[in-house]
């Protein structure tokens, strides 16, 4: 069973993906699916995890209210911006 997280943003895809990439490296964490769409909106996001809380981490450090069920949906989200002042601060983006 995979716990999908859809999420969908108005911002930068490359600055949107290198912040999910530099929170999922720091809390070690690997999707076993992610992709993305670009719309007229903005950007979808749609990531899969194997474990559930890897799943519920990722969508709380988004802003995204989780469900904690492993079907797909959609929420306005914001980067979480913690994690990249930290990256922005060490130079590691």
């Amino acid at each position: 069973m995979l716990y999908t997280r859809t999420l969908h943003t108005q911002g930068d895809l490359g600055e949107v993906m290198c912040r999910m990439r530099t929170w999922l490296d720091k809390h070690g964490c690997e999707p076993a699916v992610f992709r993305y769409h670009i719309n007229v909106d903005g950007v979808t996001v749609h990531v899969e995890f194997k474990l559930e809380s890897e799943a519920n981490a990722f969508a709380e450090a988004f802003d995204e209210a989780a469900t904690g069920r492993a079907v797909s949906h959609a929420t306005q989200v914001v980067p979480a911006k913690d994690d990249v002042r930290e990256a922005r601060a060490s130079g590691s983006q």
